[in-house]
């Protein structure tokens, strides 16, 4: 292939040893799509338990502002009795959410702000052994089945009956679910919940990511924040590192850069009314309870479809706050892709927005990222962070990015 020029191999300025100068340019942008005129900026809840306070709940999410939020629970249950924390609507996929048949969603119609109900249920059909990673006889592998309105059941616990499961019934498939809805792994569930038009995210990610880089390899989202567990850590019933969170994201990302960050509530929506799993979270403050969300850019309202477009093109922010109503935390107007830069238009001015690529690695601040800067270091991607004057911070997902040539050596 000729390149304009001409090198001798054993000349003195043997061009084969030079990097491209040539910036980075950016492959695949999230936002590219967003009409940031007419876009509808919808706060949307993808992760919470329903359990037997359906009215209570969507209440709690419409009086906390929402547009969007998931009509969900487990599911996938591998046994109905015994000391499984994983009970809750199984044997069937409840859905459509006013008619599921066991905790039936108020009609939309009469909410103030609600707009939208999603699917989505929390597959925990599988439980660890006491050989893997974190292990603990009551270790569930939990994701998220986003979209998926089709029933799916795990094989059960291959290990119940024995060691450190030996209280646990061996109790598989008691729903006498068909073979082909059945999964054995969380590889073979990842691939199940996708082909029947799903999305899977992987929830509440503290685990050896070692394991996990090939058994959850085709994971469409994860989740950064998880209201659970930093409500665990705030109390120090249950010390979970809720940054691991984040920086098994950006290992995940360094395989694939199309892994969209999630922040969510999981069981601790706004309405206090609602206890929770233990005493201490009955005291929280009905903003602590709220505080992981998404702010989705779409297309339309109450479209369920425009809605699923904008997830699955990345197009939505992952929000922490601790606001009661929700405002949507700092206000993103404006994200251009052009000559080079990268840049993020807030709609105030005491925002600090903070660029990372390919982990933890700071590579700029400030509105406008210069892809140029990044020099001659090998990146996949790049994602920014907007925190404003009260700590409210917005994740705004990966951008993948290539240098020309796929960074080779090029004269």
């Amino acid at each position: 292939m000729c390149l304009g020029t001409t090198s001798f191999i054993g000349r003195s300025d043997d061009l084969s040893t030079k990097r491209t100068t040539d910036a980075y340019v950016v492959k695949y942008n999230p936002y590219a799509n967003v009409n940031w005129g007419t876009v509808n900026k919808l706060k949307s809840q993808t992760h919470d338990h329903i359990d037997g306070y359906g009215d209570t709940f969507a209440t709690g999410y419409d009086d906390a502002g929402y547009e969007v939020m998931a009509w969900s629970h487990y599911s996938g249950c591998y046994q109905t009795t015994g000391a499984s924390t994983c009970t809750g609507w199984c044997g069937a996929r409840r859905w459509p959410a006013e008619t599921n048949g066991l905790t039936n969603a108020p009609a939309i119609s009469g909410m103030s702000n609600l707009v939208l109900y999603t699917p989505g249920a929390e597959e925990c059909g599988l439980l660890d052994d006491a050989t893997l990673p974190n292990p603990g006889p009551y270790q569930i592998r939990h994701l998220f089945s986003l979209f998926l309105t089709d029933y799916l059941e795990g094989e059960g616990c291959a290990a119940c009956g024995t060691g450190a499961n030996a209280g646990l019934p061996v109790a598989q498939n008691p729903y006498g679910i068909p073979a082909a809805d059945i999964y054995h792994t969380e590889g073979e569930l990842i691939t199940m919940i996708k082909a029947r038009g799903g999305f899977a995210v992987l929830n509440h990610f503290s685990r050896n990511f070692t394991e996990a880089s090939t058994t959850h390899a085709g994971i469409n989202g994860i989740e950064v924040y998880n209201n659970l567990l930093a409500l665990k850590d705030d109390f120090n019933v249950n010390t979970v590192f809720t940054d691991s969170f984040i920086a098994n994201w950006d290992k995940f990302l360094a395989n694939n850069p199309r892994i969209w960050g999630f922040a969510v509530n999981d069981h601790f929506g706004p309405s206090t009314t609602i206890a929770g799993a233990s005493s201490p979270y009955a005291a929280v403050t009905t903003a602590t309870r709220d505080r992981g969300y998404l702010t989705v850019l779409s297309t339309g309202t109450d479209d369920l479809d425009a809605y699923e477009t904008a997830i699955r093109a990345g197009a939505f922010f992952a929000v922490v706050d601790g606001v009661f109503p929700k405002d949507g935390g700092p206000d993103i107007t404006d994200i251009s892709v052009a000559d080079g830069t990268i840049t993020i238009t807030t709609a105030a001015a005491d925002e600090t927005i903070t660029w990372y690529a390919n982990g933890t690695t700071t590579v700029g601040t400030g509105v406008t990222l210069d892809l140029s800067a990044l020099g001659a270091d090998t990146y996949s991607y790049v994602r920014a962070e907007v925190v404003d004057a009260e700590s409210r911070r917005v994740f705004v997902q990966p951008f993948t990015i290539k240098l020309p040539g796929n960074g080779r050596l090029v004269p």
